[in-house]
């Protein structure tokens, strides 16, 4: 940006603001901390943006930033998108926690609440209407509610809004749950468009729908790799968790075969419960697939602890 107007003095502050926010959000020390209470870096590292990228966030700041005091006004940023203002935009910025005590947005809380409203997929978009009247997560909202989020959405058509709401045929008990919104979504999309256009246009005005895809892409990637590692780890600990417990059964049958051998007095008994413990302690429990295990003993007191299982579910 200033590159092609170098002798600006406006921007020249304004630029000298900003690299001052980020370079205090790069220096802090905890990490944690960092992220929340730097938003710059926050973004940066969230949408995994280069000097290029930040110094072009900086330009779209400063189209909407026109008395150059490094603050705007929500109202501003619906001008400069051509687009009206509503109380839907106003819990985009409050949901994130944007805005200042005068309702105001820095650059480093707008970039913030823009990168987390435009990476929101399908139902996640879903979920935010809901929580403009489910603050709390108690799982439902009213159908009064519901009828004021489509009013938001749709202003200038509350009367096709309460037809609509007649024939989805709200509950009696004036408890709509989100699985009830989303179903109503399926059935009516057209009432919930304007909350998926708004985006567009977020996304069009800054960096391009191509730009956005793309991160929306290798977000999803790393998030599908993420879900995988757990996943992973969760078979490992499961598989620990199957070993102790045949750890268990194994000293457990080891103690049951010493007591049946000393209660009973064939000589022959006694040798066969003694051969057997000694079988048993030589074969590993080495999971070899579906569920099965090297040693012998192990298996047939798992089918049998699984017909038992079966038979008492068939029983009840």
């Amino acid at each position: 940006m200033l590159s092609k107007n170098p002798d600006d003095v406006n921007l020249q502050d304004m630029e000298e603001k900003l690299q001052r926010k980020l370079h205090a959000a790069q220096v802090h020390e905890d990490e944690s901390r960092d992220n929340q209470d730097n938003p710059i870096k926050y973004t940066m590292e969230f949408l995994a943006l280069n000097p290029g990228e930040l110094e072009q966030l900086i330009t779209y700041f400063s189209y909407i930033d026109l008395d150059r005091d490094g603050f705007i006004m929500m109202e501003e940023f619906c001008e400069w998108l051509d687009m009206p203002m509503s109380d839907y935009v106003s819990h985009i910025f409050n949901i994130t926690d944007a805005l200042d005590d005068h309702h105001r947005l820095d650059f480093g809380e707008f970039i913030k609440a823009v990168a987390t409203f435009n990476m929101l997929q399908g139902e996640e978009v879903l979920k935010l209407l809901f929580a403009m009247f489910d603050p709390d997560g108690q799982g439902f909202i009213t159908g009064e509610e519901l009828l004021e989020i489509l009013s938001v959405l749709n202003p200038y058509a509350r009367g096709r809004t309460t037809r609509t709401l007649k024939e989805f045929d709200l509950p009696k008990t004036n408890k709509v749950t989100y699985t009830m919104v989303k179903n109503l979504h399926i059935g009516y999309p057209n009432m919930f468009h304007p909350a998926f256009h708004f985006q567009d246009i977020v996304r069009k005005k800054i960096f391009g729908l191509p730009w956005w895809e793309r991160k929306l892409r290798k977000y999803m990637a790393t998030k599908n790799k993420l879900r995988s590692a757990q996943m992973t780890s969760q078979q490992v600990d499961k598989a620990k968790e199957v070993r102790e417990e045949r750890r268990e059964r194994k000293a457990q049958r080891k103690v049951k075969r010493i007591d049946m051998a000393r209660a009973d007095k064939s000589q022959f008994v006694r040798a066969l419960f003694i051969a057997k413990n000694v079988a048993d302690a030589l074969m590993p429990d080495i999971d070899i697939g579906n569920g099965k295990s090297m040693n012998v003993f192990t298996n047939m007191e798992e089918e049998e602890m699984e017909r038992k299982r079966k038979e008492e579910e068939a029983a009840f």
